[in-house]
């Protein structure tokens, strides 16, 4: 997946009441976590930056300074942080109309099936252009790389929606013929969260980032947010207090090599499998693994350093379809995902 950042997300004023403050540090403390663990699969526009300081809405320290003094957030959170931490997002990010520029895509109409003007009205003239321009740099990338809108996510200030778009379009891919001009017309919907925590909590990002993921680390972010939202949860990080699971390499490779990707019944249900699984839910077929398929064969078990033991473990997905990992509650180890049985059951340390 791709997550594109509008930059307006940390747009700041002088006149924030404390509720308001609140909301914008936990935006860029949740985005700075958020950024560590998928810089190289974000994306700004590479002006973005300029335009905040040019009008004025960006954090600089005369300003922020007093904020955080009137409102006594004393140690929560130094002025240098929060300065290190946008810099990184808009001059240490990838810029998403750099990466589509490898490709001559011009519009000749546009037509915008939902009214975003609402949600969008606050903003600059020049923001509200930007925005636009933004979303059209995430059009061109779905044309260039051939993949599904919603493998795309834009984090976006008040924009808590999908938005539809339809382009006329006028095309000429440099590598193939620089003479050739195509002319298209195509339809995309843009899902836009006005946080990460809106990403998070909305029903299908677990789904979504099983289905588009990139990475393992999408897959098991999707995973944790299965969690949160169907344990209730107020956030991710509360799961590590109380849930301890990983997802091996051994299983993404599986779940990549099977192509998942295409069988949505699939994927929600290898997700309430390992959800039951975590949640220590009784539900299907479950049962130890043993060395071989003889019925007499050993169980499966592996002995850490620590002399703690894990029991090999096989659950079922589908009919077909056997979830394999190690357990020794409440520790889980999701080791393989496939259609077939195993006996040879990877383990990683953690």
């Amino acid at each position: 997946m791709k997550y594109i950042i509008d930059p307006y997300l940390f747009s700041f004023s002088e006149n924030m009441t404390k509720d308001e403050l609140d909301n914008y540090l936990h935006t860029i403390l949740d985005m700075d976590k958020w950024w560590k663990c998928h810089k190289d699969e974000s994306y700004v526009m590479s002006d973005m930056g300029s335009m905040l300081y040019e009008h004025g809405i960006y954090p600089m320290e005369d300003k922020l300074v007093p904020l955080l003094d009137k409102y006594k957030y004393e140690s929560v959170l130094e002025y240098k942080d929060i300065s290190r931490m946008l810099n990184r997002y808009l001059s240490q990010t990838n810029c998403i109309d750099v990466l589509c520029r490898k490709e001559y895509i011009e519009r000749t109409a546009e037509e915008i099936d939902k009214d975003i003007e609402t949600d969008i009205n606050s903003r600059p003239t020049a923001f509200r252009d930007a925005f636009m321009d933004l979303m059209w740099n995430v059009f061109c990338l779905h044309l260039i790389e051939d993949k599904e809108m919603a493998s795309y996510v834009v984090f976006s200030k008040a924009m808590d929606k999908s938005i539809s778009l339809r382009y006329n379009y006028e095309r000429i891919n440099n590598d193939v013929d620089p003479e050739k001009i195509i002319e298209c017309s195509a339809i995309a919907t843009i899902n836009c969260h006005s946080s990460v925590d809106a990403f998070q909590r909305h029903s299908t990002t677990p789904f979504v980032m099983w289905k588009y993921s990139s990475s393992k680390s999408d897959l098991d972010f999707g995973l944790r947010c299965m969690v949160m939202q169907e344990g209730h949860y107020d956030c991710i990080a509360d799961i590590d207090n109380t849930c301890h699971f990983m997802l091996q390499d051994s299983f993404y490779e599986d779940f990549c090599n099977n192509h998942y990707d295409s069988k949505d019944a699939c994927i929600n249900s290898a997700l309430d499998s390992i959800f039951k699984v975590i949640k220590d839910i009784r539900h299907g077929k479950e049962h130890n693994m043993r060395t071989g398929r003889g019925g007499n064969d050993p169980y499966l078990y592996h002995k850490e350093d620590t002399g703690a033991s894990f029991s090999g473990m096989r659950k079922n997905v589908t009919t077909s379809i056997k979830l394999h990992y190690w357990k020794r509650t409440p520790y889980y180890k999701f080791a393989k995902i496939g259609e077939h049985d195993c006996f040879d059951l990877p383990w990683e340390d953690n």
